[in-house]
């Protein structure tokens, strides 16, 4: 994804950016935030607002929906004059309840380990008062990824697709 002039910001909660700096160099293009992605204060530590995407990766179905409607209507005043695009992943409803039981009740997991946000029809997004969005695209997880996993994982792949279980989102707000 570098093309020698990408900005790149992590923005994790401080014991997992201790860990990336690990394993990772910050320099002039690739700065790291140790801050909840609730943590409003992270805004000013954005110096080009303009022309940004935001990858959220395993992380929005750990919050109930108003959190993430607050999120994302931040999103829209801060960053308001050139919008934003986000990439995430999401999972139905019927992929919160199936993740809830194999992960946390099979796995020994504290309930509060759960995954509380969940959402059937991703359209509902453009719907939400204070957000200004626009859904560019949805995509099944697994669609661009299965050919290269054997017979049996393809199998499971194009189960949890079909279902629409996990899936991708690319959103514009603003």
């Amino acid at each position: 994804m570098d093309n020698g002039k990408i900005r790149w910001i992590d923005l994790d909660l401080p014991d997992v950016i201790d860990l990336r700096r690990k394993y990772i160099t910050e320099s002039s293009r690739r700065q790291f935030i140790s801050k909840s992605v609730f943590d409003k204060s992270w805004y000013d530590e954005i110096k080009d607002k303009d022309r940004l995407m935001f990858i959220i990766a395993g992380v929005l179905y750990y919050f109930c929906e108003n959190e993430i409607k607050g999120l994302f209507s931040d999103f829209y005043k801060i960053f308001k004059q050139g919008g934003v695009e986000i990439v995430f992943d999401y999972c139905s409803n019927r992929g919160l309840k199936i993740s809830n039981k194999r992960v946390i009740e099979k796995g020994g997991f504290d309930k509060s380990a759960g995954l509380k946000w969940g959402i059937d029809d991703i359209y509902r997004l453009e719907k939400w008062p204070l957000s200004h969005i626009k859904i560019l695209e949805d995509m099944p997880m697994f669609r661009e990824y299965k050919q290269n996993f054997p017979f049996y994982k393809r199998m499971g792949m194009n189960i949890i697709d079909s279902l629409k279980i996990m899936s991708l989102a690319h959103i514009k707000i603003g």
